[in-house]
């Protein structure tokens, strides 16, 4: 094992880990987001969404910055910014009180 990263809180995952440029983005079902150097699985950033994310990162642009999207499961989609961890947008996608 090269390196090995606990998700402070977290008792079971749901997604899966992107990875891309040299970072792995990760979220748990606390609704934490990381970004991991892949390397030494040294923390860049960490995001917290409203609630639980629960399926895999994806990456993006936007315009001529690179993003991070994904959603949670009270249907808010986000992009986060790759460099930072700085939220760029978030969005109720649909108000169904069950909807995911």
């Amino acid at each position: 094992v090269k390196w090995a990263f606990g998700f402070p809180g977290a008792v079971t995952l749901t997604s899966q880990p992107t990875v891309v440029g040299g970072r792995v983005f990760a979220a748990s079902y606390t609704g934490d987001v990381y970004a991991l150097d892949a390397e030494s699985g040294c923390t860049y950033w960490k995001f917290t969404a409203a609630t639980s994310v629960r399926h895999a990162l994806s990456v993006g642009r936007i315009g001529n910055r690179w993003a991070v999207f994904f959603g949670d499961t009270q249907s808010n989609a986000y992009a986060v910014d790759v460099q930072t961890g700085k939220e760029i947008w978030n969005v109720n996608v649909d108000d169904h009180p069950v909807s995911r």
